[in-house]
């Protein structure tokens, strides 16, 4: 291809690595993977993977020893041993190489030494890569034991630090470079110098625990980090051995050699390193589930420094091993942290009974909310109180933020390490102890909260070089130049605090919920006494006041009287005599019925219930027999839908309570025939309402009259009823009352759905059924 070569795209694309127009402000947009040229210490030859055949190479092939004369359209084995092709086309074959650069084939040759044969496929174009081969230690040391004795000094760390710091030492035995450092990554993507390992007969300025810019290292190179692991940079004044022709003749597309191991490196990326004084460079990535952690940046000051193909395939490897270990160190840290702060947690969430008060509940345990959360004070603002635990602030500070809170309407666990930064008015004046805060809402209407806060930790953080200064202006004028100045350069934040951790945001929100539930469950004892006691009130006065009057004996005689005269006297009345005879007769009949009525509710659940299992259908076919006469006379219809299961509770008052809401189902309409379905609904069936908590409910529905919205809640109310007396087959309006109670005797829920001429549905959950309960 040298006969061949194409002067243009050469020219181009020398161009493209003199342009003093690159300049940093396009680093983000610089084409990383298609530099158009490979470093000078190897070669590259891309062919179609069908065919073989080449289709572009570099321009150093003469220069390397490896071959004189015309490639182009030629077949790899005009280059390469029939025995190297042989092993390319089986691994084309196996699909092996496709992605990460693969190694083939050392190819031995008699006076020029050996070169390693890697090769890859990607996007269509088989790209071989050509290294001249050198002797490593591997060749007296096996790999396995360079791993063991690697891997057991990892494993003898106990903490993240220490394990980097042994890293950078192990990386540098291992690769023979100058300077190691282990490079962790921030938040804002700026990376952090966690450990560092240099040789020290070079006296070497430390860079441990220097901050550097995100703009160090953009955002593309990052995520071809993810990608390719390992980048080698074996003499960063390389002379480029540029790609012919530049653009492949067969996918019209500059090749991409993203997983090169011999890709070029950037103009910024070399002059970046000149800058710092480094010859050459091997960075391996730190990847935790598919997320940059980090990278082990070595340096080289003394020369180049190429690294063979199987001491760098050991440093990834490590590099690999260097993450698991970091992700178990962390998780173990993380671990025993959440033991203990789940450990304190339980310890409040016992003490978080219906029967104490909240503030009792968070603060008199030992050590409670004070010990949840490390190196902070805490607040509690609860039930007109404020107590302090920790460092004591004013208490109309304390009210301010409480009322910022509100206003910015933290409805969540709210979090910040800067006050300032918040936007709080007051945080300058709390700056020193309580430059931080995480606050937990518990009833924001009421203004009730629980704070931590963490004071001011004046931090200063080391910069490799002003951060604010990425680039500095260069001799061309119209050109940024990588910066030049890495010395120690010390930025004092003020206004933060130790940062809240994912751990600690999570405990709260525990609590929080916690807190809720106990709240809810005090709240629902409390509305279930009142609620308890002023029924029993009610009822107790009601029957009282007729109890006093003792109805009953003298209705009796009553009712006996009229039956009397009606027999005796009965023809000597006119008709309006016996008209009236018959409407005393008939209102003692009532009133006897409201006694009964009220005589059975006040009695009802005095005796204790008595639960048990048993089948519903068998109640529903007793309470059939019981209604029968009602059933016949208004050709009443009762379907029971799907599948009635058996229930747990007292037979005699289940049976009651359905008896009541049938006969009400059969009398209340205006249909000819009326209908009654009655159904089950599972626990969490969305045809349930809210209100049924979650139980499974009975469903009684009927096509009768329905219940105006306006008088919902009067229908449970003793003798209240919505018509006349004798209408509807009269009752006494004690029905639903008795229902009610019923169910209250079983702990459980009643309410309905009704649409005025269409009917109502009834639900009914009685004590959690034993398959709710598991």
């Amino acid at each position: 291809m040298n006969s061949h070569s194409d002067d243009s795209s050469r020219a181009n694309a020398s161009a493209v690595w003199q342009d003093p127009r690159v300049d940093l402000s396009n680093c983000e947009r610089e084409p990383v993977h298609t530099p158009g040229h490979v470093q000078p210490h190897g070669a590259l030859l891309a062919a179609d993977p069908n065919t073989l055949l080449i289709e572009q190479v570099s321009d150093n092939l003469e220069a390397l020893g490896l071959f004189s004369g015309e490639l182009y359209g030629k077949p790899l084995e005009v280059v390469l041993p029939p025995v190297a092709v042989s092993a390319l086309q089986r691994r084309i074959l196996d699909n092996s190489l496709d992605g990460q650069a693969r190694y083939v084939y050392r190819w031995e040759r008699e006076a020029e030494g050996s070169v390693d044969v890697l090769a890859h496929v990607y996007k269509d174009v088989l790209m071989v890569e050509l290294e001249v081969g050198e002797p490593t230690f591997f060749d007296q040391l096996p790999s396995h034991e360079i791993f063991n004795s690697t891997l057991e000094a990892f494993e003898r760390t106990t903490t993240v630090q220490a394990l980097c710091d042994c890293a950078a030492d192990e990386f540098r035995s291992l690769t023979g470079y100058d300077r190691v450092m282990i490079y962790r990554f921030g938040a804002d993507d700026s990376g952090h110098v966690l450990a560092e390992s240099s040789a020290p007969e070079l006296e070497l300025e430390s860079y441990r625990d220097l901050h550097y810019p995100a703009s160090d290292i953009p955002r593309q190179v990052r995520a071809l980090f993810l990608e390719k692991r390992l980048r080698l940079l074996a003499d960063n004044r390389y002379q480029p051995a540029f790609i012919t022709p530049e653009v492949n003749p067969r996918t019209g597309k500059l090749l991409d050699m993203s997983f090169g191991v011999l890709r070029g490196s950037s103009v910024m990326y070399t002059e970046y390193l000149e800058n710092m004084g480094v010859r050459a460079s091997l960075t391996v990535a730190i990847v935790q589930e598919n997320r940059l952690w980090g990278l082990v940046a070595c340096h080289h000051y003394r020369g180049p420094r190429h690294l063979p193909f199987d001491m760098r395939t050991t440093a990834e490897f490590l590099g690999r091993a260097l993450a698991l270990q970091i992700s178990h160190k962390e998780k173990l840290e993380q671990r025993q942290e959440r033991s203990r702060m789940e450990a304190q947690l339980h310890d409040i969430e016992t003490h978080l009974s219906p029967n104490a008060t909240l503030l009792e509940a968070l603060t008199d345990s030992e050590p409670g909310v004070v010990g949840l959360i490390a190196d902070s004070t805490v607040v509690v603002v609860v039930e007109g109180a404020i107590k302090t635990f920790g460092t004591e602030l004013p208490t109309s500070l304390l009210q301010a933020l409480c009322g910022w809170l509100t206003q910015i309407g933290a409805s969540d666990v709210y979090a910040t390490d800067s006050l300032t930064a918040a936007g709080f008015p007051k945080a300058e004046s709390i700056r020193e102890p309580a430059s931080g805060l995480m606050a937990m809402p518990i009833a924001r209407s009421e203004g009730e909260w629980l704070l931590w806060l963490r004071p001011e930790q004046n931090m200063v953080v080391n910069w490799a070089g002003d951060p604010t200064k990425p680039v500095l202006s260069g001799p061309h004028g119209d050109r940024l130049m990588p910066r030049k100045s890495f010395a120690l350069w010390e930025e004092i934040v003020r206004g933060r605090s130790q940062p809240w951790t994912p751990l600690e945001l999570e405990m709260v929100r525990r609590l929080r919920n916690a807190v809720a539930t106990a709240a809810l469950q005090r709240d629902a004892q409390l509305r279930r006494l009142n609620a308890e006691l002023a029924r029993s009130n009610e009822d107790l006065d009601a029957f009282a006041y007729v109890a006093s009057h003792d109805l009953k004996e003298p209705l009796r005689a009553i009712a006996n009287y009229a039956g009397f005269l009606t027999q005796d006297y009965g023809e000597r009345l006119d008709d309006e005599g016996r008209d009236m005879l018959e409407a005393l007769v008939r209102l003692s009949d009532r009133l006897r019925q409201l006694i009964d009525s009220l005589l059975r509710f006040s009695r009802m659940g005095r005796a204790g219930i008595h639960i048990t299992d048993f089948p519903l259908t068998q109640v529903i076919d007793e309470i059939r027999e019981d209604l029968v006469e009602l059933i016949r006379s208004k050709h009443a219809d009762i379907q029971i839908e799907g599948t009635l299961p058996r229930i747990h509770a007292d037979r005699a008052l289940a049976r009651e309570m359905l008896s009541n809401l049938i006969s009400n189902a059969i009398k209340y309409t205006d249909r000819a025939t009326p209908q009654v379905f009655l159904s089950y609904e599972p626990p969490g069936s969305p045809e349930l309402p809210a209100e049924a908590g979650g139980r499974g409910c009975i469903l009684v529905r009927d096509t009768g009259i329905g219940i105006p919205e306006e008088h919902h809640e009067d229908v449970f109310q003793i003798f209240r009823r919505l018509h006349p007396s004798n209408a509807y087959s009269g009752g006494t309006g004690a029905g639903l009352t008795i229902v009610r109670r019923i169910v209250q005797l079983h702990d459980g829920w009643v309410g309905f759905i009704s649409h005025p001429g269409r009917g109502t549905t009834f639900f009914v959950s009685l004590a959690p059924q034993p398959e709710e309960a598991e």
